[in-house]
């Protein structure tokens, strides 16, 4: 394969700011499934190893990758654009980092769906475009293949180039020496008044048709960012699915992408999995559960509404049920928190039983406090503890008890009033 035949570089375009989002923060840092687009934009090109030229108008842009841990090793170059004029006018600010190593693909940083399927079709080419057929191809460049190939924008099209649906979805690869011929000449006069890359795409190109749609949605718009996500929700599902998960509907499940689950989980409809998330081999998840930034043991039950928040781990066959929520806490092997309590701040050992209308009071007004709940404590319901406190080992809690101070092992705490009763006082 001829040396120009070989992708040597990249050049993602993440200067664009957006404005249709509606939004103070950068399109390319939109999250999507938990990672912004550029994240998984970035993610389909690393397998390149090749050097990347990210083209940015916004520090947060930089200042996002930098600091990804995910991208720790990569050879990332920054291209300033700070008065964005088109996707033309970009390569132009890229040009001294291409005549660094010359063939370089070109991709948008708002296009998360893409994958490296799609760059290693356009492998071998040193002058080609991408090319999907949408059944809505509102706002996507019309592919013209009559007297030559060449890409239509979609504000610039005529009332019959608007009817074809072959779409260009701003995927390049260019050879710098072309580059540097037409670049020059690229002039604003179109319907927007920017510089088109789409200007360049005249003579010997090959256009490289994709089969898939979906894998070259880009995102625009708050409700195209809401279709992406729907999107890739029903691909990590039919991934774990193959990967011995079952799901009992193949929609209404969003897993992000640091999710990790082992075979044999059930999962039922109405369950959020956000940011990084390990559950075990075995789990049922119930209706309705959120799981953010956890980690759910072997073999557990959680749910069904229970909302399991950052910070928490869940021992191997624990049982989380009906609204219960739990935040920054450890429960160990065997421990059941059956229905409607809170805990938080709490490291709760293995074999506890913790009874209905439960509350840990971790906050005085000013900071958190930690809750020590030892192996094998029965905690009767409609009782809260006043952290900082410690429950020992197989202490017994009755039932619409208060606990402020500590409990020793084996111990039986009852901290309530005494019933009075007053006959005849409805009469």
């Amino acid at each position: 394969m001829n040396n120009d035949k070989v992708i040597q570089c990249v050049v993602i375009l993440a200067a664009g700011k957006g404005s249709r989002m509606r939004s103070s923060v950068p399109k390319v840092l939109q999250p999507l499934a938990g990672a912004p687009l550029l994240y998984h934009v970035i993610s389909a090109v690393r397998h390149l190893s090749k050097p990347i030229g990210i083209i940015y108008s916004d520090d947060r842009v930089r200042h996002y990758v930098e600091n990804e841990p995910a991208f720790k090793g990569c050879d990332f170059s920054w291209i300033e654009q700070r008065d964005p004029r088109g996707t033309a006018d970009a390569m132009r600010f890229s040009l001294p980092f291409v005549r660094q190593h010359g063939t370089v693909l070109v991709v948008p940083g708002d296009m998360p769906l893409i994958h490296s399927g799609i760059i290693d079709a356009l492998q071998g080419s040193n002058f080609a475009f991408v090319t999907t057929m949408m059944d809505d191809p509102v706002g996507y460049g019309r592919v013209i293949r009559t007297a030559g190939l060449r890409i239509v924008e979609d504000k610039d099209a005529s009332f019959e180039e608007k009817k074809i649906h072959e779409c260009a979805v701003s995927i390049y690869i260019f050879p710098l020496s072309l580059l540097e011929e037409r670049l020059p000449q690229v002039t604003d006069q179109n319907a927007q008044g920017e510089y088109y890359l789409t200007d360049l795409i005249s003579g010997d190109v090959q256009a490289v048709l994709w089969p898939c749609a979906e894998d070259c949605v880009g995102v625009n718009t708050g409700w195209e960012l809401a279709r992406a996500e729907e999107i890739f929700a029903r691909r990590q599902m039919k991934r774990f699915a193959q990967l011995g998960v079952k799901f009992l509907s193949t929609t209404n499940v969003f897993i992000d992408v640091h999710v990790s689950i082992e075979p044999g989980t059930i999962i039922y409809p109405g369950v959020m999995l956000r940011g990084k998330v390990r559950i075990g081999a075995g789990v049922i998840l119930d209706a309705g559960v959120i799981v953010t930034d956890a980690d759910i043991g072997e073999n557990a039950h959680v749910g069904p509404y229970a909302h399991i928040r950052p910070g928490t781990s869940l021992g191997a066959r624990s049982r989380v049920g009906n609204f219960v929520e739990i935040k920054a806490s450890r429960c160990g092997e065997d421990t059941k928190i059956a229905h409607l309590s809170y805990v938080g701040d709490a490291d709760i050992g293995a074999r506890v039983n913790i009874g209905c209308g439960f509350v840990t009071c971790n906050y005085d007004g000013q900071k958190k406090h930690r809750s020590s709940i030892e192996d094998d404590v029965f905690m009767g319901s409609d009782c809260q503890v006043v952290a900082p406190i410690r429950i020992g080992k197989g202490a017994y809690i009755a039932a619409g008890s208060t606990i402020v101070d500590d409990v020793e092992p084996g111990a039986l705490a009852i901290a309530r009033s005494r019933q009075v009763s007053k006959p005849g006082y409805k009469r």
